[in-house]
């Protein structure tokens, strides 16, 4: 694939995504605004319980994505594709329907709370087949398809809530139902994408041929998929604890400042996406080029997304004064979207490529011990700022570790990006929890205009990567 092709499949998906980008500023602000704080909670409680999800395909779906990544859509065995579809709808249903039985035989909770989770284990079955599809596209470099489902799904969601929110809804519960009816639509529209694989017919006799190759894919995609959930975790168990201890007002709040940065780094992601396919086919040498540089303009857009704190402060206090009392949060969870967003871009990518799936397991699990400890002490000591503040050092302690690993990889030399990854962020919180905003962001821009001198010649690079009009890497 050459770079043109690669920027035309960018371009789609970017589009896609900025209809995505209008449904999470909704979700971000609009609710918040309209929504009671407890309403808010539950509504955000959900899309927590929903995020782990995942976890029930067992790494069949990461599997898929990595073992058939590059591979040709024509030259795919589509009758095992059909039986490993087929078997896991039917373990999907099968596991969620346990699942919630268990949970209201077993557990006394509150109805709100049961609500939810009998919609979230809902949302599993919906999940988990349509990832399985999505990953499958994504993983051939089918992407326009992909951008396609991406942009159906978000423009009908932003759509719907709009209806909602003009006909007056201000609970959480008719928000989650229309979610789950937009994605079972989405679903529909996946298998019309791959009539294909599903006009294939499945053979009882080769039920264990589709378990072998589910096996297969099972034993590649658990490592990768217990490595997303423990990067889940990072951020996770500290919401865990705080809805547990400080209750679900509490918890809507924190929640309201990580959807600030996860609308951004949902957006910024898609990159990764693209380049993906494009690395697999790709000689080491050309690896490391676009590692490198890549890395340096993701820095240096990262770095420059803190200077608009200010402006977020006083849209905050402007637009949803309710959750002004916790600005300190925002600040020190801010600077999760510069370590997040290289890491869902460009060094998960990069490992997934170099197929070091027990690597970015093992530096996911040394984050997630740190954000244990983090919350362990902050509940001691009941401390929310402490809790908030691991989940900030697990993520940022996570992603140096993985940097530092690809740049010993490919031999490259790259401790100036190392350190000033770690120094903006440390002098950010810092100079804006102690200092008043204008002294902090003069402090931190001048900083940020030196990081800028350092990158000029891979910002140059990766500039002139982007507009040739046609080159092999």
């Amino acid at each position: 694939m050459n770079i043109r092709g690669s920027i035309k499949n960018f371009l789609f998906l970017i589009f896609s995504q900025l209809v995505g980008l209008l449904f999470y500023i909704v979700i971000s602000l609009v609710f918040p605004k309209m929504m009671t704080v407890e309403n808010f909670g539950y509504w955000q409680l959900f899309l927590f319980y929903s995020s782990f999800v995942g976890f029930f395909h067992l790494g069949l779906n990461d599997g898929i994505y990595l073992r058939y990544g590059g591979k040709n859509y024509v030259k795919i065995n589509k009758s095992l594709l059909k039986g490993q579809f087929v078997i896991l709808a039917i373990a999907q249903f099968l596991i969620a329907t346990a699942f919630f039985l268990l949970f209201k035989i077993t557990a006394d909770e509150e109805p709100q709370r049961l609500f939810v989770i009998f919609y979230t284990m809902i949302f599993l079955v919906i999940s988990n087949i349509t990832s399985y599809i999505t990953l499958s596209l994504q993983s051939m470099n089918r992407l326009q398809d992909f951008s396609r489902v991406t942009l159906f799904t978000n423009a009908l969601l932003v759509l719907s809530f709009i209806i909602l929110a003009v006909y007056g809804q201000r609970t959480y519960e008719p928000y989650i139902l229309v979610y789950l009816a937009v994605h079972g639509m989405a679903l529909v529209f996946c298998i019309y994408l791959i009539k294909e694989v599903i006009n294939e017919p499945f053979f009882i006799r080769r039920i264990p041929a589709y378990f072998h190759e589910i096996k297969k894919n099972v034993l590649v995609g658990s490592q990768l998929m217990f490595s997303t959930i423990a990067s889940m975790l990072m951020l996770g168990i500290g919401r865990f604890f705080i809805e547990k201890k400080w209750g679900i007002i509490e918890f809507g709040k924190i929640s309201f400042v990580l959807t600030i940065t996860t609308f951004f780094i949902f957006f910024i992601r898609q990159i990764g996406i693209v380049i993906f396919p494009l690395l697999r086919n790709k000689k080491s040498e050309a690896q490391k080029s676009i590692y490198c540089h890549t890395l340096g303009f993701l820095n240096c857009l990262l770095f420059g997304v803190l200077l608009f704190f200010p402006l977020l402060e006083w849209c905050i206090n402007f637009w949803i004064p309710k959750y002004s009392s916790h600005i300190s949060s925002v600040i020190i969870i801010l600077p999760v979207l510069v370590f997040e967003g290289k890491m869902q871009v460009l060094l998960s990518t990069y490992m997934k490529v170099l197929r070091k799936e027990k690597k970015l397991l093992a530096f996911n699990l040394v984050g997630l011990l740190c954000s244990l400890v983090f919350a362990a002490v902050g509940l001691l000591l009941d401390s929310l700022i402490l809790l908030v503040l691991g989940m900030t050092v697990s993520i940022a302690l996570r992603g140096y570790l993985v940097e530092n690993f690809l740049s010993r990889h490919f031999n490259v030399y790259l401790l100036k990006q190392e350190l000033s990854g770690l120094l903006l962020p440390a002098v950010f919180i810092l100079a804006f929890l102690k200092l008043g905003n204008l002294y902090a962001l003069g402090l931190y821009m001048m900083l940020y205009l030196m990081f800028l001198l350092l990158q000029r010649n891979d910002l140059q690079i990766f500039w002139h990567l982007l507009t040739v009009k046609e080159r092999k890497l």
